[in-house]
């Protein structure tokens, strides 16, 4: 036992011998290293990549990089002994800027400084507020951009003051990577108002104002004491206690929750995964928000929907297995902001849950009384639908 404690101790010394210039002690001098010679630049949208030749130094550790992104705000990027590269970004504007780097031995000396210009082509902040569209739509105002870089954004969205109609006040925030923004504001009567609209960036960038004077069209949210569950025309049973109410009960987070099963023996693939309602008058919809199972193992998971039909009539069949009398209203995959894989989570994810996700109805639909929600899709299969809440709203026509 003591001769095999003795072999990997010697191991272990030769180890530590061999490497000592990679994971050894730190030696102590004061002889700064050479300066990285050859630097080549590739500039690109907020950024850029240099490429260099490293110092023929035994003690090189890493290469640093110190720039200004703006007036206030300074940057760093380090890179390691191994690799010959260095990508640096958060530019905000298309100019030029100055880039010093600093080779850095293990004794922490510092080589003589080397100053590049780079030139960064438009950045994706500027490239995402470019493509912006505001559009009135019922209730307040639609937005839609895009953001082919998945950058992280902030997108700030103002009204003006009604008591001084020259203030302009943050009526909400959206963080957001998505490559395909849509995002809408809500709550407005159909009265003429300015909107505005800024973006900013993880850097502390931020875009000029876009201001637009727009009308948002007449919506309220539906009476949700007029709705009623047809189970006459519902394939699809409660799942034990759940009653079909909580789905507009009112209950987002931590409520009650809507749980139906397929009826035996069917499953997803019949298309039988749906419940229809009676919204007690007929409605133009112009829009539905639909709430997860809100529980940190179900969202974007389980029985969730993430596809659905929504099927309007006015003169449906009696048969709870037959679309006789019904019309394809529209269709809706829910997304999951990060794109992170199943039981991943972040905090654009999480947000979104909490708001609610929306559908909207196309303009050109009809008046329907009732509606039929049809589930296409959930985040894992199965034999169950989990709603958590769902808020329809629109114009009654009657």
């Amino acid at each position: 036992m003591k001769n095999i404690l003795l072999f990997i101790l010697l191991l272990a010394l030769i180890y530590s011998c061999t490497d000592e210039d990679k994971l050894g002690q730190m030696p102590l001098d004061t002889v700064a290293p050479g300066v990285v010679t050859n630097v080549q630049v590739e500039n690109f949208s907020g950024g850029a990549k240099l490429t260099y030749d490293l110092p023929d130094d035994d003690d090189l550790l890493y290469v640093i990089a110190r720039y200004q992104v703006n007036e206030i705000k300074s940057r760093e990027a380090i890179t390691s002994f191994y690799h010959d590269e260095i990508t640096i970004g958060g530019f905000g504007e298309v100019k030029e800027y100055k880039v010093t780097l600093q080779a850095v031995d293990k004794s922490k000396n510092f080589s003589d400084p080397v100053t590049v210009s780079v030139f960064p082509t438009t950045p994706p902040l500027t490239l995402a507020m470019e493509s912006l569209k505001i559009i009135a739509d019922f209730g307040g105002v639609s937005l839609t951009w895009n953001n082919d870089s998945e950058s992280d954004l902030n997108v700030v969205i103002m009204v003006n003051d009604t008591l001084q109609e020259s203030r302009y006040v943050t009526e909400d925030i959206l963080y957001t990577s998505q490559k395909e923004g849509v995002h809408s504001v809500r709550g407005f009567p159909a009265e003429e108002r300015d909107f505005a609209v800024v973006m900013v960036d993880r850097f502390d960038n931020s875009t000029d104002t876009m201001k637009i004077t727009l009308t948002p069209l007449f919506e309220q949210e539906l009476d949700p004491y007029l709705i009623k569950y047809l189970q006459a025309l519902t394939p699809t049973k409660p799942l034990g206690g759940y009653a079909p109410e909580k789905l507009w009960d009112g209950l987002i987070s931590g409520g009650g929750v809507y749980i139906s099963e397929w009826p035996s023996p069917y499953s997803l693939k019949d298309g039988l995964l749906y419940f229809t309602l009676d919204l007690g008058k007929k409605v133009k919809m112009s829009r539905l928000v639909y709430w997860q199972r809100y529980n940190e193992a179900f969202l974007y998971n389980h029985f969730n929907v993430k596809e659905f039909e929504l099927w309007g009539s006015n003169d449906p069949a009696p048969d709870a297995f037959s679309f006789d009398g019904w019309t394809k209203i529209m269709s809706h995959t829910f997304t999951k902001p990060s794109g992170l894989p199943l039981g991943e989570l972040n905090d654009e994810d999480w947000d979104q849950a909490q708001r609610g996700h929306e559908a909207i109805v196309p303009l050109e639909s009809e008046a329907y009384r009732y509606i039929r929600f049809n589930v296409k899709d959930t985040w894992t299969g199965g034999s169950l639908i989990q709603v958590g809440e769902l808020k329809f709203f629109g114009k009654y026509e009657d």
